[in-house]
């Protein structure tokens, strides 16, 4: 099962285009050693929430977050596409101070 499949497979719904899923655990994991790939979970309850990124001049973007900021009270989607934007910002900011 890849990526797209489980995606908006919803195990618990939030909201329109915002629920909690499970993700197991994949079979192995090249970058880990053995005993650290062992003391994962075999699952984890994660948060995918769809956003809309907007920015004066450019076209609307969707992308989807996914987070394990469950409680949708405490972290809206505006949070999500809020930190989305800050750390984006960040992103492209040292990108260019490399240039």
């Amino acid at each position: 099962m890849d990526f797209t499949e489980v995606l908006w497979k919803c195990e618990v719904r939030l909201g329109s285009e915002d629920h909690l899923v499970q993700w197991s655990k994949p079979a192995s994991i090249r970058s880990l050693d053995r005993q650290t790939y062992r003391a994962l979970p075999k699952s984890i309850t994660v948060r995918e929430a769809r956003i809309r990124v907007t920015q004066p001049g450019f076209r609307t973007k969707s992308i989807v977050v996914v987070t394990t900021l469950l409680d949708p009270k405490k972290t809206t989607i505006e949070d999500l596409a809020a930190l989305y934007r800050a750390v984006y910002a960040r992103h492209t900011l040292e990108t260019m101070e490399r240039i």
